[in-house]
Parts: C-alpha cells; structure tokens; sequence
C-alpha cells in the first residue's frame, strides 16, 4: 500500500464531514428501499449500470444478472463492495448481518480470517482491509469516521430494504457470487463516459446534491444533463432511476426522492421542468423518479 493510500485512510478517519469525494467514508448499508422500488422494473438478464455505494446495489442486483457495471468516485466503496462479496461467500446469513452492524464495535477478527480463505481474487482491497483493520484492532473502528455505521437494532431494517438479504435469497446468491462479474468504473456521475449501452442506470440519491453539481438554473441543468449524458449511454425505452442513486433500468432515469421530494425543491418546481419522459412512482412514503429514453438508440 502506498503512501497516498495510507495518508487518505487518516484522513477519513479523523474527518467525520468527508462525503463524496475519491476517498471518504463507507455506507456499510443501504438507506434506500430497494426491495419497494426493484419491482417496478424487469431486471432479469439486462444490462445494467448503478452506483456502487454501500454495495447494496450491485448484490440485489446480482439475483438477476451474471454481470454488472458500477461506478463511484469513492474507490473505498468499491473495496468495501468487494469485502461484502467474500463474506457472503464465506459466511452465514446471521454471521454476515452481525459482522457489517454495529452490535460489535469492531469487526470480527476471526470471521474476517475466514473471509480471507474465499478472498482468491482483489489483492489490493484485501492489502485495504489487512492494513484498516490492523491499524484500528484496538479501537473501535466501526465507531470511526470510516465507517456510516447501522446500528444492531436495524438488522430487521436492512433486511426490509434489501431482496438479496431474504434468506433464500442469501444463499442463491451465496451459490453464486463468486461466479459473477462486476466491472468497476473509478470515475463521478458528471465525467463517465462507457462505450456501451444499458436497459437500466441507477443513480441513488444524487438528485439530493445538484446544488453541488450544478449552477443557475439547477433543474434545467440538471435536465439538460440527462439527456446530453445519460441519454447516450440508454438503450430505446431504457431507464435512468434515482434513489438518490445512479442506475439505468429499461431506458429509464429513476431517481429516489426522500419524503416524496427532491431535496431543495417544491414539487411544483419539479414538474414544471422535469416532465416528458420523467415520471414518479411510489415506494412507501418516498418516491422515484424514472426517465425512459424514448429515442431510438
């Protein structure tokens, strides 16, 4: 590990405020309902492209397809991604919800050696994790700025939010993981650019932060973006989708809309510019928004 390397990590561990940027703190869990919004949309065997995040994504994902596209500007939450990968291969349902929550204020020592026995492939996030976990074995790492944490008492919550946490579901995917492949793209929403095309494009809640992205008239910008980026990158029909999140799904843009809003925004405002080809579905007291490409790819 290099010293750039090492040098971020104190960084991030004695900065609570990194978010978003190429190296700053890990969602150990998602905070979307994935599990409300997922049935909207027919995943089985598409190409697909979403945000890496907490990793949450890209497993739920991973019940329908072989293969996947993710990106993120944190190449931390793909090493984490990669972490969760291992683990469901390694361990059971209940070792794997006890090692990610907060009931222990550090990861187990002993399960991440037996995580290590599956860990063939991805030298360089096992060099990550060895050197975290060592620097912080007597501290309470989990309880660092490293880390978002869920607590122990939302495991029944990760679960409600999450399809590949359903017990059968664990262990198809357990079968499974080690066999798919998932293609990593280090690189923020505003400046990828990928030679294919996907039926689906989930982007999670960036829709929460267009006021760092953009300027002026941020809803038309942010319009403006969608089709000049995102549209290109869209098969006919397919679907951009925002749970405050990237992801393509059948030609269509969905973005989640916490409370039912865009943060910053009336509701009005939204639906005076985000109109032809956006659309709003309902995922409990929350929303998403959905873009469907309608042109010819």
């Amino acid at each position: 590990m290099d010293e750039t390397m090492r040098q971020a990590i104190a960084n991030i561990l004695n900065n609570s405020k990194l978010k978003f940027q190429a190296e700053s703190f890990i969602y150990t869990f998602t905070n979307e309902n994935i599990k409300g919004y997922f049935p909207y949309f027919e995943l089985e065997n598409k190409d697909i492209l979403t945000v890496t995040g907490s990793g949450d994504h890209i497993l739920n994902l991973l019940l329908n397809v072989d293969s996947i596209d993710t990106f993120d500007i944190n190449l931390f939450a793909y090493y984490f991604f990669i972490l969760k990968k291992y683990a469901i291969a390694a361990l059971e349902i209940d070792e794997y919800l006890d090692f990610f929550s907060d009931r222990n204020p550090s990861f187990d020592s002993k399960l991440f050696d037996h995580i290590k026995l599956y860990w063939k492939e991805d030298q360089e996030a096992l060099t990550f994790f060895e050197y975290l976990f060592h620097l912080n074995q007597a501290y309470y790492l989990k309880k660092t700025p490293m880390f978002v944490n869920n607590k122990a008492d939302s495991i029944p919550t990760n679960r409600e939010r999450n399809i590949y946490l359903e017990k059968q579901n664990y262990y198809k995917l357990k079968s499974t993981i080690l066999e798919k492949k998932v293609t990593f793209h280090h690189d923020n929403i505003k400046t990828l650019h990928l030679d294919k095309s996907f039926d689906y494009i989930f982007i999670s809640n960036i829709t929460d932060y267009l006021y760092n992205m953009f300027s002026g008239d941020i809803l038309r910008r942010y319009k403006k973006f969608i089709y000049n980026k995102m549209v290109p990158m869209l098969k006919k029909d397919g679907k951009v989708v925002s749970y405050l999140y990237d992801g393509k799904m059948n030609g269509k843009v969905v973005s989640y809309l916490y409370d039912g809003k865009m943060n910053g925004f009336s509701n009005e405002q939204v639906s005076n510019v985000l109109y032809y080809n956006f659309e709003q579905k309902p995922v409990g007291q929350d929303k998403i928004m959905i873009f469907t490409n309608k042109k010819a790819g």
